[in-house]
């Protein structure tokens, strides 16, 4: 039996602040990420576990992102400041999930 490929993995938006989503994302896959040194900070960002590490940003982050982009591009704002990471995690539990990372926020 096939499953769709869209209900194989699940899309969870975090919501607070920026480094304690990294801590989770960090802890939850067993990785690393590398966004934050890239000036990637004010960026919404796409994180799923991949082969290779990878950081794409503007319209190849839209083009890599999938049924993600329909959000991306429906939200002016959102189209300039979204990237895509890819990490290598050692949880393989992280294949299963894609995270939506917040930008820094003014305050938190």
């Amino acid at each position: 039996i096939g499953v769709p490929k869209l209900c194989r993995n699940l899309t969870v938006l975090l919501l607070g602040p920026r480094h304690v989503a990294t801590q989770f994302v960090e802890w939850y896959g067993g990785c690393k990420m590398t966004n934050a040194a890239l000036g990637t900070e004010a960026c919404f960002t796409l994180v799923r576990s991949a082969p290779a590490p990878r950081l794409v940003q503007g319209q190849q982050a839209l083009a890599a992102a999938g049924h993600v982009a329909d959000v991306a591009t429906s939200v002016p704002a959102m189209q300039d400041r979204f990237c895509v990471e890819e990490v290598v995690a050692s949880e393989m539990r992280f294949a299963q999930v894609d995270f939506i990372h917040p930008p820094i926020i003014e305050g938190m």
